[in-house]
């Protein structure tokens, strides 16, 4: 060494202090040429590049101490932290294992292999190690934010409460443990005591990124878009890469149809998604950004990764019996599209030969805005919204449940968390989320060779399921042909053809109103008639694109809400469904299509933009599906000029009704139960899990 020892130490502890760390390496290492087992000297480097976010370099210098001493419970705990931020939770874990049998009271190691635990989904283990931490160091806060959080994520809110509260004891300024708060009286449906924990965390913090989110997030659920944006907006001033923030502000902004800058932010989001795999995004988004499977796919597996679960060692089993137990799990068991559509289902499923059981997971269930008539076709219909995991997981086995059916996805207020566990034997994505799960715990998804062409089987991450018809139900009975509805109820002109599109807001977008604006353009006679309340800010917003447009303002009618009978009647006042793309109409289409409305729909690459050309091809009406902008520009014009031509789509659509599959719910019930059958016995007699043909 050219400087003395001394000088090189004192050197050290000043670029340490002045946190100059490459300089600092550079002295240390000049130490470790003269003395290469000096275990102070790589403890020090080895924490500087985990300071550095090295940690790839770290682990390697925590390597070299254990094998100079292998009795550091310290240097165990380090690697194991290291191998824990590189997300290698397998690895981790018996590092923080040695760390602990080195120093029993070693709290922090405990600390940390619950996290890990907790990671791999073995959160009872996880909580016996959370509670080491505080047994060995009683004002341990860290601990009981983890406690709590892993009591939040089985619903276990009394105890999540408790932990969260015991952690503020020790320390009141703990912005994490009022963000927990916040968010179990969120789930809750306490939204003012939840509102009141999050401010609770800015008061410490006002910049504590979490909780300007999910304030945010209550905002939106309360209906205070406006807020929401000023708060998400607030965010992204803090962190400009955040993908929940970014997320949230493009999904705001669609429901306010609010498109400024909204390219730009896709881009962004998706470049962001590109680059990192630290950065996730809930897939539902996905659905509304890009006709892009690949993609979709992609984001998928990332996210299911988020939540890994470690699933259950033992074998699960289907025992031969006469009668095929079936778990329905929804949290839209309410006035809600999923139950609109499915309830026919339940009524008709084959009682001699299958056993219902729902699976309720929603808070705002309840058991009066379902028709008794559905109940009665249940088994048993259990209230799990406050039921933990496994206890779930606890439920269907005792009840020897053979298939799960998950009718949410990744819709709001999923719980796919349920399915990483296994909760079923054979598990299935059907009908609430259009698109793949990305996760092997579910064995299949329920689609048909319109939605899902045989060549994008490798978008998906489950075995498909091909009905033999359109796979989309429906409880409609056709008695919704004739209303005594005028047009002069909703302010319509008797005279101008009417197109419309009930489609929900967030589907309506740039793309889309260019395409629109064309039409209204080369047809004067015209009208656009759009299921938006008047005089809010997403009618005021429309207006402004159209205008943009050149189009006559006058042209454009609003809807409020009604009662859904007459919401189903209205569609007969209109001459032509104009379709929303990338993402196309799927209930209101068959609720179109049942009322003798015809639909005119651009059919994409993806499951969600796909669902119209599947209801229409099985009613035999492929001269209303389109492939590009032009097509579908033309053919709307083509219809609007030619009544004899609609008027004929017209009548060929009743008489469809009359004869297809799509509207005979008892044989679309049967090709199901005929999928069911077919899985049961691919399980049962350990055939390989694969594709579904019905013919």
């Amino acid at each position: 060494m050219d400087k003395p020892l001394q000088q090189l130490i004192d050197e050290i502890k000043k670029n340490l202090s002045l946190k100059k760390y490459d300089e600092a390496l550079n002295s240390l290492n000049l130490i470790i040429k003269e003395d290469k087992k000096n275990l102070n000297v790589l403890s020090t480097i080895g924490d500087i590049h985990v300071i550095k976010g090295n940690l790839t370099e770290a682990v390697k210098i925590f390597d070299k101490i254990i094998e100079i001493n292998p009795n550091l419970a310290v240097i165990y705990n380090n690697k194991g932290f290291c191998l824990l931020r590189m997300k290698n939770y397998d690895e981790s874990i018996p590092n923080f294992q040695k760390a602990i049998h080195n120093k029993k009271d070693y709290h922090e190691a405990y600390n940390n292999l619950g996290i890990a635990l907790m990671k791999v989904g073995s959160n009872s283990e996880a909580k016996n190690n959370f509670l080491n931490a505080v047994k060995y160091k009683e004002n341990y806060f860290q601990a009981y934010n983890n406690l709590s959080t892993l009591a939040l994520e089985e619903n276990n809110f009394e105890d999540a409460i408790k932990y969260s509260n015991k952690s503020i004891e020790y320390n009141k300024k703990n912005v994490e443990a009022y963000n927990t708060l916040g968010l179990i009286f969120k789930k809750k449906g306490e939204f003012k005591a939840s509102l009141t924990h999050f401010n609770n965390a800015l008061e410490v913090n006002e910049n504590y990124l979490p909780a300007i989110i999910n304030i945010a997030k209550n905002y939106e659920e309360l209906n205070d878009i406006d807020k929401a944006i000023e708060l998400i907006n607030k965010a992204l001033e803090i962190q400009p890469e955040n993908i929940n923030s970014l997320s949230s502000l493009i999904y705001l902004k669609l429901k306010l149809c609010d498109w400024e800058n909204l390219e730009t932010l896709k881009k962004k989001l998706l470049g962001l998604c590109d680059i990192s795999e630290n950065k996730i995004m809930q897939p539902y988004y996905s659905l509304l950004l890009r006709d892009d499977n690949f993609l979709q796919k992609k984001i998928a597996i990332k996210w299911s990764k988020k939540y890994k679960k470690k699933l259950d060692n033992e074998k699960l089993q289907l025992k031969g019996k006469k009668k095929i137990k079936l778990g329905y799990f929804s949290s839209d068991f309410k006035a809600h599209a999923v139950a609109t559509l499915i309830k026919s289902l339940f009524i008709n499923h084959d009682k001699d030969k299958f056993e219902l059981y729902g699976f309720n997971l929603s808070k705002k269930y309840l058991k009066e805005s379902l028709d008794e008539k559905i109940i009665e076709n249940f088994e048993d219909f259990f209230d799990c919204y406050e039921k933990k995991d496994f206890e779930i997981k606890k439920l269907c086995k005792s009840l020897d449940i053979d298939i799960g059916i998950d009718l949410n996805g990744y819709t709001k207020k999923s719980r796919s968390s349920i399915f990483k566990n296994k909760c079923t034997p054979i598990q299935i994505n059907y009908l609430g989320f259009p698109g793949t799960m990305g996760d092997e715990v579910y064995d299949y998804i329920i689609a048909d060779k319109t939605v899902i062409p045989e060549e994008d089987m490798e978008n998906y991450s489950e075995k498909i399921i091909f009905m033999p018809n359109s796979f989309f139900p429906n409880s409609f009975k056709n008695r919704y042909l004739e209303t005594n509805l005028k047009k002069e109820e909703f302010l319509l002109p008797n005279e101008k053809f009417i197109f419309c599109c009930f489609n929900n807001v967030i589907k309506i977008n740039e793309f889309i109103v260019d395409i629109w604006s064309e039409i209204l353009s080369s047809s004067e006679n015209s009208i656009l008639w759009l299921s938006i309340p008047s005089n809010t800010k997403q009618s005021k917003n429309i207006l402004n694109e159209f205008d943009k447009r050149k189009v006559d303002l006058s042209r454009i009618f609003f809807s409020d809400k009604i009662e859904y009978q007459k919401y189903l009647e209205r569609f007969k006042l209109a001459d032509l469904f104009l379709d929303t793309f990338p993402y196309c109409g799927h209930t209101t289409s068959i609720e179109a299509l049942n009322a003798g409305l015809p639909v005119l729909t651009l059919q994409g690459k993806s499951f969600q933009n796909r669902v119209s050309a599947s209801l229409l091809k099985n009613l035999r009406l492929n001269e209303l599906i389109t492939t590009n902008k032009k097509e579908y520009i033309k053919l709307a014009l083509d219809l609007c000029k030619d009544r004899e031509k609609l008027k004929i789509i017209k009548s060929k659509l009743i008489n469809q009704i009359e004869l297809s599959s799509v509207f005979k719910n008892e044989i679309y019930t049967q090709n199901l139960e005929k999928a069911y059958h077919e899985a049961y016995d691919q399980f049962v007699n350990q055939k390989k899990i694969s594709n579904i043909y019905l013919n």
